[in-house]
């Protein structure tokens, strides 16, 4: 992928884990620089086929890729270390109602 291509980032999200690795990004940025470059632009896709999913995004020219998955822990993980704790830290202060 060069800086060139449009580029479809994937935001962190809570109850996810992440291989940053898979993350597409121009040649030579660096993750963390990356990753916080126009975060509300980043997308994160749930699919049961994510290579036929990428390449609905490769025929428009948009880089996209298979990089982690979603899950029930309420935590979010990159590269499977624990980053963010959902049932420790609120993310927003907003919580899920008793009984949901």
């Amino acid at each position: 992928m060069n800086s060139q291509s449009a580029t479809l980032r994937l935001a962190v999200f809570p109850h996810a884990n992440l291989i940053t690795d898979a993350i597409p990004r121009p040649d030579r940025a660096p993750l963390e620089r990356w990753l916080l470059v126009f975060p509300s632009f980043g997308f994160l896709l749930a699919t049961q086929d994510p290579e036929a999913t990428c390449e609905v995004f490769a025929r428009r020219g948009i880089a996209a890729a298979h990089c982690g998955s979603f899950d029930d822990t309420r935590t979010l993980k990159l590269d499977g270390r624990t980053a963010w704790d959902l049932n420790q830290t609120p993310l927003t202060g907003l919580r899920p109602s008793a009984g949901a």
